[in-house]
Order: structure tokens, then C-alpha cells, then sequence
């Protein structure tokens, strides 16, 4: 078992150094250690052909869940903030890392015990991000922490909160979780503003996401003719988006939020009515509107407007 482990240690510190430069040394070490846990699992079933033995495997996961989990975080992070053109995506590293986690959960450790329930920080809320499909308040947790943080200052920590939040966005799983999150996210802009966070980015890019994954199309246009709900955001929705824009500079980036935020007002304001909660919104919007300005200020405005039976 310690030979095994010392293994272990060794072939993730040269991944590691590697990185970010080289992600896909890291992707290979996620991939090796997956065939190790997926090999194990088979044998399982025959206690005479095991080939890991039941305390070393015992050991690789938990290295895995949580003994490499905040050295992960701080590549995944340092990756971030390196052109696509001359570094190899951590979107790999990430989705092997994933699959990994995916197993352990599935075995003897829970996700109580793994590193995803460290503190959210800037140093590894990309890939606790990523890790809130596990449960939904793993989800709640880190868009609550990425909801109360300043956008203004450092330009690397608002393209982490950026990228961050696109991971977070598909995560909702039920109507309740939906409601309740959007609810929460209303209520944290009522302490820490609008205008400084990215709140509303947040809420729209949220949005976006369950709007396309439910088909609510087809929805507003049979039942809510008189309201014109724009799709243009609908065009860039992908499981894979947070990924695939880590080439692009925080304004393009931004840009793809601007859009998320254009289609806002129309799309909240029919779930809204669906989940019985317009008028709890609507009070919140009027609140908020009286601080913010510009995009944000327009935005709440037409929120309020479709939220009170107003129409396009």
C-alpha cells in the first residue's frame, strides 16, 4: 500500500509541474488513475484475481477526492489565464477529474469527505464550479460565493468569476432548486448591489441554461403569445461553454453575458409567473433598481414591467 501511494504522489508531482502548460499530462494521470478505480470495481466481484489491494485502492481515492484537490485547483487556475494558442485546455484535465470523482462517490466515500468541500476561494472556485453537479448545495454554495464577490479590481479574478460561473450555470436540477436559487441570488444583490457584482450575470446565464434544457420555447410561444421572448443567447448554450470561450479576453467573454442578460427580463418573467413567484421578484427588482445603473438598471426595469403584466 505505501509503495502504491508513494507511486501515486510521484507521477502527480511531474503532472503537476507540467502544468499548465501541458494539461494533457495531467488529462492522462486523471485517465490512469479512472482505469485503476474501474479495474477495481470488476474485481470486486471475484476476491481471488484483485490485483489492487482493498487499502491501496482505499488510498488512491482519497488522494484523488481530496489529498491533490487543492494543487488541481491552483493549475486549473493558472490555466485559466493562459491563451488556448499556447497551452492545451484544462477542460480535459477537469472532465477526467470529474469522472473520477464520479466513481469514488459511487463507492464507500462520499462527497463529505472530499476536497469540493473546502472553502470557495479564487484559487479553486473554476473547478468547484465544475464539481456542483454533485449536489445541489455544492451548486448553492459556490453561486452564492461567486454572486457576494467585487468585480472591480483585479482583471484575472473577474475572468475566473466569469469562467466560473458558466460552469455553474447548467447545474439546477429541479423547478424548486430553479426557484429557490434565482430567489437567494435576488436577495444577495439586496446586500451587495448590483452594480459591483455579477449577480444579474449570473441569474441570466442561469437562466439561459434552463430555458434551453426545458424546451420553454415551444412553451412561450403557445401560451404567452403577446410577449417576444429573444433566443439569441440560446445559440451559444453548451455543457461545454466555459471551456470552450478560455481563449477569449474578459470582453468577449463579457459579451457572451451581455446577450444572457438581453434575453433576461422576457424568459424570468414567464418562469416567474410558471413558479408563482412574480410578485416576490417584482418587490425585490423595484428595491434594486433605485441603486443601479446603466445595462443593469434597464435590465431590472423590464423585469419589473413584464413582472407587473406589461408586455413587449
Amino acid at each position: 500500500t505505501s509503495a502504491g501511494e508513494e507511486v501515486a504522489n510521484c507521477l502527480w508531482g511531474i503532472s503537476r509541474d507540467l502544468s499548465p502548460e501541458n494539461q494533457m499530462v495531467m488529462t492522462e494521470f486523471f485517465v490512469g488513475m479512472k482505469t485503476i478505480f474501474a479495474s477495481a470495481g470488476k474485481e470486486s466481484k471475484d476476491k481471488s484475481k484483485l490485483s489492487t489491494s482493498p487499502a491501496l485502492l482505499r488510498a488512491l481515492q482519497n488522494f484523488v477526492a481530496s489529498g491533490l484537490f487543492d494543487e488541481f485547483c491552483k493549475v486549473a487556475a493558472q490555466s485559466s489565464k493562459i491563451d488556448a494558442s499556447s497551452s492545451s485546455s484544462y477542460a480535459t484535465s477537469i472532465a477526467a477529474y470529474l469522472e473520477c470523482l464520479d466513481m469514488i462517490s459511487a463507492s464507500t466515500i462520499t462527497t463529505d469527505t472530499m476536497g469540493i468541500q473546502s472553502d470557495v476561494s479564487y484559487n479553486n472556485v473554476l473547478v468547484m464550479a465544475s464539481c456542483a453537479s454533485f449536489s445541489s448545495k455544492q451548486t448553492r454554495r459556490v453561486e452564492t460565493w461567486i454572486a457576494r464577490q467585487n468585480v472591480r479590481g483585479d482583471p484575472s479574478n473577474l475572468r475566473m468569476l466569469l469562467l466560473s460561473s458558466l460552469a455553474v450555470a447548467p447545474q439546477a436540477r429541479k423547478d424548486i432548486e430553479m426557484k429557490e436559487s434565482i430567489a437567494n441570488l435576488f436577495d444577495i444583490m439586496l446586500v451587495a448591489g448590483t452594480n459591483n457584482t455579477l449577480c444579474i450575470e449570473l441569474i441570466a446565464a442561469k437562466i439561459a441554461y434552463w430555458w434551453d434544457s426545458r424546451y420553454m420555447n415551444e412553451m412561450s410561444a403557445a401560451t404567452h403569445p403577446i410577449q417576444r421572448v429573444t433566443t439569441m443567447s440560446s445559440f451559444l448554450i453548451s455543457s461545454n461553454l466555459c471551456f470552450e470561450v478560455q481563449s477569449l479576453p474578459n470582453k468577449e467573454i463579457s459579451a457572451i453575458f451581455d446577450l444572457f442578460v438581453t434575453d433576461l427580463p422576457a424568459k424570468l418573467a414567464l418562469l416567474c409567473q410558471t413558479w408563482k413567484i412574480s410578485d416576490d421578484i417584482s418587490n425585490r427588482a423595484t428595491r434594486l433598481c433605485k441603486d443601479a445603473t446603466d445595462k443593469k438598471k434597464a435590465c431590472l426595469q423590464k423585469i419589473i414591467q413584464l413582472l407587473d403584466g406589461g408586455g413587449e
